[in-house]
């Protein structure tokens, strides 16, 4: 099958969960950059980013590793930025984030990478807020990795069951 996806960071993240030599997904070495082309691809089927049912097997399989979760958190953080806009002049189809993680069970599921690089449920980690941070601490294993953090943001972070300032 054929994805195509909307940035290179995406690219990256389907290579890490989906390689080739595994039957992985067929995709341009490049992001297309051509609205026409992309509304022509649209318009054949193809997909520019993963629906939840392409990547429930992946979340239900055992050795998930943190490199894998961070892929994850680039796609459901790209569809949590996109969701309500309207991408169809540019040929790209987003499944809603509700679809995300109610399939998923993204809040249930081990997946989200913390500060020592281990994989976490959402409800296990806390919002990285200053005031949280001062009264329970900055112990990395209570955050999320800062870099999966800023991928998602904040709204969607509280979406997905991280806790806020009223869990403590």
């Amino acid at each position: 099958e054929l994805l195509l996806p909307p940035t290179a960071e995406l690219r990256s993240a389907y290579d890490c969960l989906w390689p080739l030599e595994l039957g992985g997904w067929r995709h341009p070495a490049q992001p297309c950059q051509s609205a026409t082309l992309r509304i022509f691809y649209h318009r054949v089927g193809v997909q520019g980013v993963p629906s939840a049912q392409q990547l429930l097997p992946l979340l239900q399989r055992a050795g998930l590793t943190s490199a894998q979760g961070r892929a994850i958190a680039t796609i459901v953080g790209f569809i949590g930025r996109t969701t309500g806009q309207d991408w169809s002049a540019m040929g790209l189809r987003t499944p809603g984030l509700g679809s995300y993680v109610d399939t998923l069970q993204l809040s249930r599921r081990r997946w989200l990478v913390d500060g020592t690089n281990e994989l976490r449920r959402p409800d296990e980690l806390y919002l990285p807020r200053p005031d949280i941070v001062t009264l329970i601490g900055a112990f990395p294993d209570l955050y999320p990795d800062s870099a999966v953090f800023s991928t998602l943001e904040e709204p969607l972070c509280l979406a997905i069951g991280l806790k806020d300032d009223e869990a403590i």
